[in-house]
C-alpha cells in the first residue's frame, strides 16, 4: 500500500543569525492547531550563539514541522534563497527570526489557506516600537474575497506593502527562478519586488497576522547599521533595477508594470536625495554607481529622475539634474543649505 505524504499548505523561511535571545518566542509563536500543515525552515546563517541548538531542539520535538539548515554566513539573502531549495509548501512567508507571529490569528489564516487558490495572501501586521507602544498596519482593500491584482496597484496602502504582509503562491517564485542577492544586508526589498510581478489575483485577510518588532539595537533599520551598510542598500536597488528590466520585457499587466516602476522610482528618489540633500550619506562615489546602474538599466527613469525639485514652489530646484552636470556646485550647495534650514525652521514652528 503506497502512504501518500501530507501536502503542507505553507512553508515559513526564518533566516537566522545570532537571535537566541529571540528565536524561542519566534519558533513558538508558530504552534498553531495545524502545525502539521506547516513547514518551518529554520536557516541558521553560521550563527555563533545557541540559535542552532534553539532550531534543533524544536526540530527534535517536532520533526513533522520544523526542518533546519545549517550553513556558513552568507547574509539574509543566501538563507532565503537556500530554503526555497528545499520548501514543499504550497504557500511560502518570510519571518525574520527577532519577529514573531501572533499565534491565533495565524491559525485563522491556516483555515482560510487550506482551500486557498490566489497568487498572494496580503495580512495585516503589528509594527511593536517596544514599552507598550504599537501600531497596526491594515489596508483599504475588499476583504474575504480573490481580487484581481490590476484592481488595486493604484490604492495607496498596496503601494507601500512590506514584506511582512505578503504571503505567495511558491510556484509562482519558482517560474521566474527568483533568488536574492546573496552576502548584503537589505534583500527583503528584493522579495517584494520581482515576486510581485508574478501575482494575478490577491486575497486580503483583515487580520495582524506578523508582529514586526522594532525595539532591538543592532536592527538593519537602526540608523547607525544604515551608515555602515550604505551600499548594500545601493547594490539591492542596483539588483531591483536589472529585475526591472526583465518585467518591462515580460506579458504582464501594464498596471502591475507601472506599480513597480512606481515603488522601484520612489526608492530611487529617495536614495538620491539622502546622498545630495539630507547628507545621511556622505560617500558620493556610492552614488555614482547607483547612478551609472540607472543609465544601463532604465534610461527613461535616468532622464524622469532630471526633472525632480528638491520642493514646490519655493525651492524649484532639479537638484539631481545638477549634481550630474555640476557635483560641487556652489549654488547647489547654497540652495540645498537654505532649504535645510527652512525645513528645520518649518519644523520647529509647527
Amino acid at each position: 500500500m503506497n502512504i501518500r505524504i501530507m501536502d503542507k499548505i505553507i512553508s515559513i523561511i526564518i533566516p537566522t543569525y545570532n537571535m537566541e535571545k529571540y528565536l524561542e518566542r519566534c519558533l513558538s509563536s508558530l504552534l498553531v492547531d495545524r502545525k502539521n500543515d506547516i513547514e518551518v525552515l529554520v536557516v541558521n546563517d553560521g550563527s555563533n550563539d545557541g540559535s542552532l541548538q534553539i532550531a534543533q531542539k524544536f526540530a527534535n520535538q517536532y520533526p513533522d514541522v520544523f526542518r533546519v539548515i545549517d550553513k556558513s554566513n552568507g547574509n539574509y539573502g543566501s538563507c532565503v534563497n537556500a530554503a526555497m531549495k528545499v520548501a514543499t509548501g504550497k504557500y511560502v512567508k518570510l519571518l525574520d527570526a527577532d519577529d514573531a507571529f501572533d499565534t491565533a490569528n495565524f491559525n485563522m489564516m491556516m483555515g482560510i489557506l487550506m482551500d486557498m487558490d490566489a497568487d498572494m495572501i496580503l495580512t495585516d501586521y503589528v509594527k511593536n516600537y517596544g514599552e507598550g507602544t504599537k501600531e497596526t498596519i491594515s489596508f483599504s482593500i475588499p476583504d474575504n474575497r480573490i481580487i484581481g491584482f490590476d484592481e488595486i496597484t493604484m490604492n495607496r496602502d498596496v503601494r507601500r506593502v512590506m514584506m511582512h504582509a505578503v504571503t505567495y503562491r511558491r510556484e509562482n517564485l519558482l517560474k521566474i527562478g527568483y533568488v536574492q542577492s546573496e552576502g548584503i544586508f537589505y534583500t527583503d526589498n528584493e522579495w517584494i519586488f520581482r515576486p510581485l510581478s508574478t501575482v494575478k489575483t490577491v486575497f486580503y485577510l483583515h487580520l495582524p497576522v506578523y508582529i514586526y518588532s522594532l525595539d532591538r539595537e543592532g536592527q538593519s533599520v537602526d540608523p547607525t547599521v544604515e551608515q555602515l551598510h550604505s551600499m548594500d542598500n545601493i547594490k539591492v536597488s542596483c539588483a531591483m533595477l536589472r529585475a526591472s528590466s526583465l518585467i518591462r520585457n515580460s506579458d504582464i499587466s501594464e498596471p502591475v508594470k507601472e506599480f513597480l516602476n512606481s515603488r522601484l522610482y520612489n526608492r530611487i528618489r529617495h536614495q538620491y536625495k539622502d546622498y545630495i540633500v539630507n547628507g545621511r550619506f556622505t560617500d558620493m562615489k556610492e552614488l555614482d554607481f547607483l547612478d551609472d546602474n540607472v543609465c544601463d538599466y532604465d534610461g527613461g527613469m535616468y532622464l524622469d529622475l532630471n526633472h525632480e525639485l528638491l520642493s514646490k514652489p519655493l525651492f524649484c530646484l532639479p537638484y539631481i539634474y545638477m549634481w550630474r552636470m555640476h557635483p560641487k556646485s556652489h549654488l547647489q550647495r547654497v540652495v540645498i543649505s537654505t532649504y535645510n534650514r527652512y525645513k528645520r525652521l518649518k519644523k520647529k514652528h509647527s
